[in-house]
């Protein structure tokens, strides 16, 4: 395991900066990453449909319908109360 990790340079992980969605009936949903805008060189994915609306959302694309499920969590805002009953 130390010999892998001594094997890694600084450049074998980029910090990519840049995330760049694109969606096309044809070719699919796309995300592009990139180490900076100016970036020439980029790292091309294919994502899902849920994928690419959960990145969206994080760039603030998009907004939910509704208060996700843990928004409760994040916000520090009360649960609401749930009741359940077994039959």
């Amino acid at each position: 395991m130390q010999q892998e990790e001594a094997a890694m340079s600084s450049k074998d992980f980029v910090e990519a900066k840049e995330v760049i969605i694109k969606t096309d009936r044809i070719q699919g949903n796309m995300v592009i990453l990139k180490e900076s805008e100016e970036d020439t060189e980029y790292f091309l994915m294919f994502v899902g449909d849920a994928e690419i609306t959960a990145i969206a959302k994080e760039k603030g694309l998009v907004e939910p319908k509704r208060p996700l499920t843990h928004a409760y969590l994040l916000g520090g805002r009360p649960a609401p109360e749930v009741n359940a009953t077994r039959y």
